[in-house]
């Protein structure tokens, strides 16, 4: 999966949000490197001092949800 900043204004209007736990223990950069490596065409944002992470595709935001948050 791709990582995407580009326009705000598009995540906030087409795409998923995660909220994480603060108690699961994760690390931004481990949560990052794992979206990173997962096999899927769409892409993610995800900002260093935030607990809300974007999807482009629902599917994703459901895999997230089930696997940290």
């Amino acid at each position: 999966m791709k990582y995407w900043n580009k326009d705000k204004k598009v995540r906030q209007a087409h795409w998923h949000t995660v909220q994480m736990a603060d108690h699961k223990g994760w690390n931004y950069y481990t949560v990052k490197r794992e979206l990173q490596l997962l096999d899927s065409p769409a892409k993610f944002y995800f900002y260093y001092g935030s607990t809300t992470v974007w999807f482009e595709r629902e599917q994703d935001a459901v895999w997230f949800t089930l696997k940290w948050a």
